[in-house]
């Protein structure tokens, strides 16, 4: 388990990590959104919904940030490429599901506008919006709000850390649906077919090297080695997503508020609170979340999944 933690806490750590290629609905929720939007086998269903979360195998290229900005728009605003160049049928349930996840009209869009290109700050939508609404309820709360004053965070960190901790929140609700979305979630990237990377490869890799100056092999290889990298941290997470509601939520705030270390110096906050003086605020916020969103979360969720099925039937995208 603990190695299942510390996998975890690479990903809450990109998730609480940037503005520039911010979320909008979390994996446990993409994998939802795509065991709702068509009826296929067992396999076909599990590509479908690595895919369908594999959009964002590219927002944890902190390291690389020309990289990461090219690929995250290329993966959000222009996914096309991939499903014209999927033939098998593996190959094709992945990228339905990558494509059913952009920003121009697929899951995404609903949960932040503007949609695209990846890097415009959000506006309005469903996690934007309840982003909003946790800050204001963990600011207004007499022992929380002083201790995140007490942070000194900037402010458009701040206000992206309560969109991605709302995220964490739906996800945690989207559990109540589908009690097995976790298992789902680890099985379908463990399961995940080998043609993915492949498609990633073959649709963005050039652009990249062109975008970037790099070879095309290592655009290739940069790209293989981040897809297998969120694929470890997506068995991870679902893994997670297993236990129930109070441990997992537990679980994260324990990794976030040991990584908050790390990115609290990044943006120059001092002094930086010990990890568990950090755990009660992280916890009480994503709780928070949970009863914010719990009355219109599923209807959020269905109404994104008709608008999506709408819009890939608009676009010709079916298998």
């Amino acid at each position: 388990m603990r190695a299942v933690l510390s996998r975890i806490g690479v990903l809450v750590l990109a998730l609480i990590s940037t503005a520039s290629a911010a979320l909008a609905w979390g994996s446990a929720t993409h994998a939802y959104i795509e065991t709702q939007l068509n009826n296929k086998g067992a396999l076909l269903k599990l590509n479908q919904i690595y895919g369908g979360m594999g959009a964002d195998a590219f927002n944890y290229m902190f390291e690389q940030p020309d990289e990461m900005a090219y690929l995250t728009i290329a993966t959000h605003c222009n996914p096309l490429p991939v499903w014209r160049l999927a033939l098998l049928p593996t190959a094709k349930a992945e990228a339905f599901g990558s494509v059913s996840h952009n920003n121009l009209w697929g899951a995404d869009f609903y949960a932040h506008e503007p949609g695209c290109p990846a890097n415009t700050p959000p506006l309005s939508g469903y996690i934007f919006d309840k982003g909003v609404k946790l800050q204001e309820a963990v600011e207004s709360d007499p022992i929380y709000g002083p201790a995140l004053l007490d942070l000194g965070l900037p402010t458009e960190l701040e206000a992206e850390i309560f969109r991605d901790l709302a995220e964490f929140s739906v996800d945690i609700l989207v559990k109540r649906l589908d009690p097995g979305i976790g298992q789902k979630v680890a099985t379908a990237a463990l399961l995940r077919s080998p043609e993915f990377p492949l498609l990633l490869i073959l649709a963005y890799s050039r652009g990249l090297a062109a975008s970037t100056g790099i070879s095309n092999d290592q655009a290739a290889k940069m790209i293989r080695v981040e897809e297998a990298e969120f694929r470890q941290r997506t068995i991870a997470y679902g893994q997670v997503l297993t236990l129930d509601d109070a441990t997992a939520i537990q679980q994260i705030s324990d990794e976030m508020a040991q990584l908050a270390q790390t990115l609290l110096a990044l943006n120059g906050v001092t002094p930086i609170p010990p990890p568990e003086a950090l755990v009660p605020l992280i916890s009480f916020a994503i709780n928070q979340g949970v009863i914010l969103c719990e009355p219109d979360y599923a209807a959020n969720i269905d109404s994104t999944i008709t608008s999506v099925k709408t819009n890939l039937a608009a676009h010709g995208i079916s298998y």
